[in-house]
């Protein structure tokens, strides 16, 4: 609970905190219920990162980033050092043949912007 004056002749005001975040909670899970049933929230990811071992290494951040912010993803990795996301919980899938970027929900080619990104320095 917390205290609230308006003014030195007021009353003291107590405000429900919790009771009030629970009853808004409901209150937007009832309203957007449908949207919630429809709604997938499994993405299929497909991250490019063709490169050395140093060059896969720097991409567990991003696999973990991707992993909490979308925990129903699958995660793909196109690489050319699988061994470096081998024992890796968050990955579902490593390739390192053709693929097709239209089967994912998130396609992800870090070589492309690691080349931009060195261009704009």
């Amino acid at each position: 609970m917390i205290k609230h004056e308006r003014a030195a002749t007021a009353k003291i005001v107590k405000v429900d905190l919790d009771g009030f975040h629970v009853r808004n909670h409901k209150n937007l899970l009832n309203k957007w219920k449908i949207y919630f049933k429809k709604r997938n929230f499994d993405y299929k990811i497909l991250i490019k990162r063709a490169g050395a071992v140093g060059d896969a290494i720097m991409v567990t951040p991003i696999i973990k980033a991707l992993k909490n912010r979308y925990p129903l993803s699958e995660i793909t990795i196109h690489t050319v050092c699988p061994q470096v996301f081998e024992n890796n919980p968050d990955v579902a899938n490593i390739i390192n043949g053709d693929f097709n970027p239209d089967d994912y929900d998130m396609f992800l080619n870090l070589i492309w912007h690691t080349k931009k990104i060195q261009k704009s320095i």
